[in-house]
């Protein structure tokens, strides 16, 4: 059994155990729901509704009861509540990531985040909950694009995602378009590489080529970019973007990524 799929069994049974009451919620149940998983699964399966104590190494508590869902017969937090708890116990990178899809899918709104923010008021984690209904982006449509947007927020830039270009009946959507009005960035994880032919390659080199005639810089980031935000600043710099804004802060005694180990998430 390989380490998720010991995760997920291990979530199964520990929900068994602690019926009726127990709900998943947290990073277990929005792996569950299918968002974003790092390479490494977490070492605890996160709960709600039932009292804290020793319930043994690995379950975690995350709260009392909250607003509840059944997915494919499994007992969760509501998907607003399941991503809040995310917050609370992942890196910024990791729970944006997880927050960016949920509402991208259409599992919970930004209402629905802020609405659960204003509701763990005094509680243990409660500004990153609101940092992320602040942060959260629908149009998002991959870990590396949210990734992508925190670094350059965190630069001092204001990007706005998903921008459509249109000139002489040809259109392109575009990950990033930043204030400046010229400077195009796009996430390149390469995956669509790995199994496409070479015409799909010169289609993007075309696409490139054509953005580039109408007078925009297009840049292109990896995930090495991404872990080096001062040479990707430089970079910038240097096509001539400016940021015009302040740098984005991460509420205090909270990790961009996970400060044991960075995983990338899929």
């Amino acid at each position: 059994m390989d380490p998720w799929e010991r995760h997920d069994v291990l979530a199964g049974v520990v929900l068994s155990d602690l019926q009726p009451s127990a709900m998943l919620t947290g990073p277990t149940a929005a792996y569950l729901l299918g968002l974003p998983r790092p390479k490494v699964p977490p070492g605890q399966i996160f709960v709600r509704g039932v009292p804290r104590g020793a319930y043994g190494d690995d379950v975690k508590v995350l709260g009392g009861a909250a607003p509840m869902t059944i997915r494919d017969g499994v007992r969760m937090a509501d998907p607003a509540v399941v991503v809040a708890d995310c917050a609370r116990c992942l890196s910024a990178r990791d729970s944006l990531a997880i927050a960016d899809a949920a509402t991208h899918q259409r599992m919970c709104g930004v209402d629905d985040l802020a609405d659960v923010a204003e509701s763990f008021h005094g509680r243990h984690g409660v500004r990153r909950v609101a940092w992320l209904a602040e942060n959260v982006d629908p149009a998002a449509e991959s870990p590396g694009e949210t990734w992508t947007c925190i670094v350059l927020t965190m630069l001092g830039y204001a990007p706005t995602s998903q921008v459509v270009v249109r000139d002489a009946g040809r259109t392109a959507r575009v990950d990033f378009l930043l204030e400046d009005g010229r400077t195009i960035v796009e996430f390149d994880g390469l995956i669509k590489y790995q199994t496409s032919a070479a015409t799909e390659v010169n289609s993007e080199k075309d696409r490139q080529a054509w953005l580039e005639s109408l007078g925009y810089v297009v840049v292109r980031v990896l995930w090495k970019h991404l872990a080096d935000p001062e040479t990707l600043a430089a970079r910038l710099a240097r096509l001539g973007a400016v940021p015009t804004g302040k740098p984005m802060v991460l509420p205090a005694g909270w990790h961009l990524v996970d400060p044991v180990r960075d995983r990338h998430l899929g």
